[in-house]
Order: structure tokens, then C-alpha cells, then sequence
């Protein structure tokens, strides 16, 4: 290294700098180093890795332990990491409490989570007026309409082509939407009959058998009936729409489509 370091060093103790006791690089206990300012700690290190910023107990980890960084804030309500550049710092972007121990952060121009694995693709965006995008956000909407079904059986409605399939997680050759993830998704569909039978009974069934109630059109030609359905499900459950008669005969869809999307 290059130049001469003027102070008195106790490796057993602290590092001092000459004239300035109120400054100092200690050792309080075996893996541990501290730094002060003022004559005061203002930074630890400890022996799990742990960094400590205002706090001579850093627990970054919830008590399990290993590398993290703890920071402990002087004031009620005021403390927060703030980020700036030669060409970026106003109005000083920043992480931390904002009153009334409400954790947030402050932005300029908006908020962008993007994925470095994935050519730095758009995540997740909330732009300068609030509104939010989520580019991968699963939703889909089938294209176009059925051939005659059979009668008193659940049919799946197979539809190969779809306007929007984000995600792909709906499959053309079984008619089947797949939950990439957990949560609330909405389904809706809508069946014109061009034939006249009695009560075509539509119903979102979840893994291949349980539905949450159907929906019917009791005795129409050309008449739209419309369903929707909130299901909860698991990543890999998957949900086909159905159609089914009540007395024999067959349900002939003219103009039939469904699609859903994940709610959250």
C-alpha cells in the first residue's frame, strides 16, 4: 500500500488517529470490529457477518444469524437508506420510514423491478401518475367457437387458438389453463346456442372434476349466456370450462369463448 498511517495502533484494543481520540476502529471481542465517531459507535461488524449501522445489537436476520445489514434509526420514524448519482439526486430517491412507522420509499419518476437473468425485462413498473404494470401477469382469452357436443356429459370446451395467452398458461390441445403460482383467479366465459335444447348447463371445473356451481340457459336459440367464477388455486392446478345438457340432447355452441386471470 502507499502512504503512512500516523496514528497509535493497539491491535488489542483500537486503532486510533493521532489528535483525534474520538475516532476510532475497535475490537470489543473476538470477530467483532467497531467504528466510531464522535466518540460514539456508530458501526459493528459482528462475528456472524452481521453489519450494524446505530446499533451495537445487529440482528438483520431475525435472530438466525449470517451476513445482513441492521439499521437503526436516531429518531422516531426517520430512518432510511438514500441513493444518488453525479447525474441523479434530486429529489434524492430513498427506502426507509416515512411517519407513523410506515415503511415506504420515495422515487422520482416511478418504480421499476427488473430481471437481470431475462436481459433486464420489466418485472413489475408503477410510473410517475401511479398506475401499475405487470408484463407477465397470466391472462387469457380463447379465440374462437365449438363443434356439437355430446349430451349428459361434462364436455370440455377445447379451443385451440386464443387473442391473449401472458404467461402461456393456457394449452390449446386440452382447453386447460394452468396456475403458474398461488392465489385468487377470475374466469368468465360466454356460450350462444345455435341449436334449441333445453338448459345448457357451464361450469369451471378445477384438476378435472370439482366445480364451484354452474350457470344455465334454459331452452334458447342464439341467446348468450355469460359466467363468471373466482377460484382459488395452487401452481399446478389447472381448470377447464364444460357444457353439458340436462335431458338428452345436444348443445351445439355457435359462438363460445372463455378466459380468466390471476387476481392476486
Amino acid at each position: 500500500s502507499t502512504g503512512t498511517f500516523t496514528g497509535d495502533v493497539d491491535i488489542a484494543d483500537k486503532i486510533v488517529h493521532t489528535g483525534d481520540t474520538n475516532t476510532a476502529i475497535r475490537f470489543p471481542s473476538a470477530d467483532t470490529i467497531t467504528a466510531e465517531t464522535g466518540g460514539s459507535e456508530r458501526l459493528r461488524i459482528n462475528s456472524t457477518g452481521e453489519v450494524g449501522i446505530g446499533t451495537v445489537t445487529p440482528d438483520s436476520t431475525g435472530g438466525v444469524g449470517g451476513g445482513g445489514l441492521h439499521i437503526h434509526g436516531p429518531q422516531s420514524d426517520n430512518c432510511r437508506i438514500t441513493f444518488t448519482t453525479p447525474t441523479k439526486h434530486h429529489p434524492k430517491p430513498a427506502i426507509g420510514f416515512f411517519g407513523l412507522n410506515r415503511f415506504g420509499m420515495d422515487t422520482w419518476d416511478g418504480l421499476e423491478i427488473r430481471d437481470v437473468t431475462a436481459s433486464y425485462a420489466t418485472r413489475f413498473k408503477i410510473d410517475q401518475n401511479g398506475y401499475r404494470t405487470i408484463p407477465n401477469q397470466p391472462n387469457f382469452l380463447t379465440l374462437t367457437h365449438t363443434a356439437a357436443l355430446s349430451a349428459n356429459n361434462y364436455n370440455y370446451i377445447v379451443i385451440a387458438s386464443t387473442h391473449i395467452n401472458v404467461g402461456t398458461c393456457y394449452n390449446g390441445s386440452n382447453g386447460r389453463f394452468t396456475a403458474p403460482i398461488d392465489g385468487y383467479y377470475f374466469f368468465y366465459g360466454m356460450y350462444t346456442g345455435e341449436n334449441n335444447v333445453s338448459a345448457p348447463v357451464i361450469g369451471f371445473h378445477k384438476n378435472g372434476g370439482s366445480h364451484q356451481g354452474e350457470a344455465l340457459n334454459y331452452n334458447a336459440t342464439y341467446d348468450g349466456t355469460s359466467m363468471q367464477q373466482v377460484k382459488q388455486l395452487s401452481a399446478g392446478d389447472y381448470v377447464n370450462w364444460s357444457m353439458r345438457d340436462w335431458n338428452g340432447q345436444t348443445p351445439d355452441p355457435w359462438h363460445t369463448w372463455w378466459g380468466g386471470y390471476l387476481l392476486y
